[in-house]
């Protein structure tokens, strides 16, 4: 099997045809690939997560201030009797526990006609003083603290997975010109990446 850098490298004029003027059903291929996705993986349990330092920045928040400093100073002014600490999951050293804070915002865009309420979340790790992360989320307001926890411990995963896409499925070697041929390189490597998954969770099952 050949990376995609390597057939970049091959066939450059060839590939670029097919992500761009190849009579291919992108709109229709990338429909099917995202529900097989979610027959896949799919669920209750299953999240949604955006990352917003790939966006610009606009307007501005009302209640805490969540980004950056506003947060970190924030979260230094709190009791420790403020933060909790939940067990997340196995790792590789044993229990992953961290410390978090929690808090219930209101942050407005200066676009919308009222400000939205969404859920502030401060991690820490066990043990130590510096925040490692901090994230909004619009779950419904009585969501626990065990289960908002739970969805933003999920970032590691994520992380691992766009790891073995690039090392594994080319989301690095795109080598294109247009923005519609960056989305079709991209769903090959989608496709790429679901494969592999579906290899690993046929190989667990074996087990």
């Amino acid at each position: 099997m050949l990376r995609m850098s390597e057939v970049n490298a091959v066939d450059h004029q060839s590939m670029q045809h097919m992500l761009t003027a190849a009579c291919v059903d992108w709109q229709g291929f990338g429909r099917q690939l995202a529900c097989e996705t979610d027959a896949l993986l799919g669920g209750d349990t299953s999240v949604l997560l955006f990352d917003e330092s790939a966006f610009a920045k606009k307007g501005a928040s009302s209640g805490r201030a969540w980004r950056g400093n506003g947060t970190d100073a924030w979260a230094k002014e709190q009791p420790p009797t403020a933060w909790q600490r939940l067990v997340l999951r196995e790792g590789e050293k044993g229990l992953l526990a961290a410390d978090y804070l929690h808090e219930r915002v209101w942050v407005w865009d200066g676009r919308e006609e009222k400000a939205r309420g969404w859920h502030l979340l401060v991690r820490r790790e066990a043990g130590a003083e510096d925040i490692s992360h901090y994230c909004l989320s619009n779950a419904p307001p009585d969501t626990p603290l065990e289960e908002l926890a739970r969805v933003q411990s999920q970032r590691f995963f994520i992380e691992h997975s766009f790891k073995e896409a690039k090392s594994e499925c080319g989301m690095a070697d795109y080598q294109v010109r247009r923005w519609d041929a960056w989305h079709n390189h991209m769903a090959l490597v989608m496709l790429g990446t679901l494969f592999l998954v579906k290899q690993k969770m046929a190989g667990r099952r074996q087990w």
